[in-house]
């Protein structure tokens, strides 16, 4: 099967069953991959690849951050991340991908008020750590993202407009201030 996908403008393209795919900045490159299309864009200076299915047999993407690794989702019932060397299972929801080198921060969308939605993963799909409690005078919510800033260390922002400072080893909250992300 070839993909039939069609670029609308620069963040959106639609695949051939209606459904509209969005990317958070300027698609730099749209292909078809056999039964895939693959938007590759810049976000928060990491170059990223995301390939969605163009069919109405599953609901999945990919995400390749570093070149050859490719890690993918499939929204299914539990949703599943696909690794190069082994699978996860995750807590339903959407869940938002990024690596750098061999750890994959992983952000469940939550399903109420868990305060402990974000994931640290190895290639091999192993549960490295989840998000540490912050102190319980620190009234926060369920973290939106989590990436990386530019000296490496791993964040997490969540709906109370908290920046967590994580420890990328253990997943511990190393430090945690209120403010603009």
């Amino acid at each position: 099967m070839t993909c039939k996908a069609l670029v609308i403008d620069s963040r959106t393209v639609q695949a051939e069953n209606g459904a509209l795919f969005h990317t958070p900045a300027d698609i730099d490159e749209f292909r078809v991959e056999g039964d895939e299309f693959v938007l590759r864009f810049e976000h928060r200076g990491e170059v990223r690849e995301a390939a969605h299915r163009c069919d109405n047999s599953a609901t999945m993407w990919s995400i390749r951050t570093e070149s050859g690794i490719r890690i993918t989702v499939l929204n299914q019932e539990p949703m599943t991340l696909a690794f190069p060397h082994g699978e996860a299972r995750l807590p339903p929801g959407r869940a938002f991908v990024v690596q750098r080198g061999e750890l994959v921060l992983v952000t469940v969308a939550p399903d109420g008020t868990d305060t402990r939605n974000v994931y640290g993963y190895d290639l091999s799909g192993r549960q490295l750590w989840r998000i540490g409690e912050v102190e319980a005078s620190v009234r926060v919510g369920p973290y939106v993202v989590a990436s990386f800033d530019p000296s490496g260390a791993a964040v997490a922002m969540n709906t109370m407009a908290f920046k967590a400072t994580v420890n990328p080893v253990t997943g511990a909250i190393l430090r945690i201030r209120r403010g603009p992300w």
